[in-house]
């Protein structure tokens, strides 16, 4: 089996580290996963696993192309672990056919403008079970912090401090 160390990516080792920690036998889904580094992550400790990426990333990780990109290595890397479940797509399009409170744990590391990480948290807080957790990649990079500040700001339900904690 591929160990996530093995696989090139911006996942740093203390984030993997850290996300085995709350992913340990809980159901989760992951919105955006190049490679498969942070899928592997939670894969090694988790129940379940279901990633939604298009697979379509360029070298920077950002930029999307036409053709599939990573698909193939993500397919090499992931293909030992049968707690993963793949679907190919944009989330905005995948997501909606979820049921709702279906994941213990969110990660949200996709399309990095401030409309779609609006958008994932959006409809990731409708796919969390209660007293889950959604975690946000690359917080202060891209709009990530703009897009998550904007959202929570305008929620109730939400506490705030150096971290947000949905509170049922």
């Amino acid at each position: 089996m591929t160990h996530w160390k093995e696989i090139a990516g911006w996942f740093l080792p203390e984030e993997c580290e850290l996300l085995q920690k709350f992913a340990v036998n809980k159901d989760c889904l992951e919105i955006g996963a190049y490679k498969g580094r942070s899928t592997i992550c939670l894969a090694e400790v988790a129940h379940t696993v279901l990633v939604v990426d298009t697979f379509k990333a360029e070298k920077d990780g950002r930029s999307q192309s036409n053709d599939y990109t990573t698909l193939i290595e993500y397919t090499r890397n992931t293909k030992s672990y049968q707690n993963i479940l793949t679907c190919i797509g944009k989330s905005s399009e995948i997501l909606c056919y979820i049921k709702p409170q279906s994941f213990d744990l969110i990660l949200i590391d996709g399309d990095h403008s401030k409309i779609a990480v609006r958008d994932d948290i959006k409809i990731s807080l409708k796919l969390l079970k209660g007293g889950g957790i959604l975690a946000l990649h690359d917080w202060r990079r891209f709009q990530v912090t703009e897009a998550a500040n904007e959202f929570f700001d305008k929620m109730d339900g939400i506490e705030k401090g150096t971290a947000w904690k949905k509170i049922d």
